[in-house]
Formats: structure tokens, sequence, C-alpha cells
């Protein structure tokens, strides 16, 4: 009766183990693909017209900011997943 109780919880706990390795590797697949959209942007986003220097500034302290929390989000998502299946 014990012996299959204890069962039970190890399964129960490997179910959320792997639950929380599903997510992590969504959030890492994601955020890759978005973090791929992100570079092309930054690099070969063209700005059209005259635009004042100010504006150019924002936009790419704005893309770059965004493309480094998208580069942690891989980074820390990798750690997370690799953390919890060991």
């Amino acid at each position: 009766m014990q012996v299959e109780r204890l069962e039970l919880f190890r399964e129960d706990i490997e179910d959320l183990v792997k639950l929380t390795v599903d997510k992590m590797d969504m959030y890492h697949l994601v955020s890759a693909v978005v973090l791929g959209f992100t570079t092309s942007v930054f690099t070969e986003g063209r700005i059209w017209g005259k635009t004042p220097p100010s504006y150019i500034a924002v936009y790419f302290m704005t893309v770059g900011s965004g493309w480094l929390y998208l580069l942690m989000t891989v980074w820390l998502s990798m750690c997370a997943s690799a953390s919890s299946r060991l």
C-alpha cells in the first residue's frame, strides 16, 4: 500500500517536471523565432524619408532593448529547461 502511494507521488513529481520542461522548451522556440525577426528588423529595417535623428535613436534603442530581452529569454529558458531535467 505504501509503495503504491509513493509511486503515485513519484509519478506526480515526474509529471510536474515534464510540464516545466515542455513549457521552457516552448518559450525557447517562440523566443528564438521572434529574436530572428527582431534581428532582421534591427539590421535590415529601413527608415524612409527625413526622420529626425532623435526618432532614429529612440527606434534603435527600443529595438535593441527588445532584442536583449529576447536574448535573455532564450538564455534563461535554456537554463531552466536544463536544470529541471537533472
